[in-house]
């Protein structure tokens, strides 16, 4: 059956690189840091909760089997100039997904397991932050890349 004109599609916005420009290795079990994100423009809502997500990256060994990097979103001046927690092994709320890895060294280029992410909006135009935990079993090398584009259902034309 074909899609017709009218029918309900997914919309993709415009892709925004979150990650700084070269951000540094994240070790097993360690996540990202604000240097990671600090030099990138910090990403705004584009009057949709949904977002997918690219993860570029190379491990310095072979990841585990099953391992994975978790997508954390911190929600940022949610009262007036007032952030949420910047996500920590103490602090593990807005993981809103992974990417599942493969056991290679090689560069990976990965879509979130779930295909999309839901946001932790509170407002319109919520702004965010992008942090990532490295679950993969081997140091997550440096010079990583992520990119997340708004997702929203609409007609096709």
């Amino acid at each position: 059956m074909a899609i017709g004109s009218g029918d309900q599609i997914q919309k993709f916005g415009t892709e925004t690189t979150v990650s700084a420009a070269t951000p540094g290795a994240i070790t097993n079990t360690s996540f990202s840091v604000a240097g990671d994100v600090a030099t990138a423009p910090a990403y705004t809502a584009e009057d949709t909760a949904d977002i997918v997500a690219l993860f570029e990256g190379a491990f310095s060994s072979s990841p585990d089997v099953g391992g994975e990097v978790v997508l954390y979103a911190r929600p940022m001046n949610i009262q007036g100039s007032n952030d949420a927690p910047q996500p920590d092994v103490n602090f593990e709320h807005y993981a809103i997904g992974y990417f599942p890895v493969d056991a290679v060294t090689s560069t990976q280029y990965l879509v979130l397991a779930a295909g999309f992410a839901s946001l932790p909006n509170y407002k319109a135009g919520q702004v965010y932050e992008f942090y990532l935990r490295n679950l993969a079993g081997a140091t997550l090398s440096s010079g990583w890349v992520l990119r997340v584009t708004a997702r929203a259902p609409g007609p096709k034309a």
